[in-house]
């Protein structure tokens, strides 16, 4: 979800909205496109290997380099921080998408 959102101050005000919505101890699960998880140019491939036409497949390309907002692990924790959780624990991972659980703190 947060990788629609640009990380010019955007993210990090929906976080702390999430944050102040949640009571302590309450808690926050998110799915991301991360920057480098996967090898580059696997998403790619499994589109590809789907079937998807090829005009489809440069559009979900451009689309997503338009208005996807990818971060890496480190800024997602940076991120959380400062709106009031906890470090995010990795519950999944698979074509550059991570979820992650975290904690609001009191």
């Amino acid at each position: 979800m947060g990788h629609f959102l640009p990380d010019d101050g955007a993210r990090l005000g929906f976080l702390a909205d999430v944050s102040a919505r949640l009571k302590i101890g309450g808690l926050l699960a998110c799915a991301d496109l991360m920057v480098q998880v996967a090898p580059h140019g696997v998403y790619r491939a499994w589109l590809a290997g789907a079937g998807l036409d090829p005009a489809l497949l440069a559009k979900a390309e451009q689309r997503m380099a338009a208005e996807f907002h990818p971060i890496n692990e480190p800024r997602l924790s940076e991120l959380l921080d400062a709106a009031g959780f906890d470090e995010p624990i990795r519950l999944y991972q698979a074509l550059g998408y991570c979820a992650y659980l975290s904690t609001r703190r009191g």
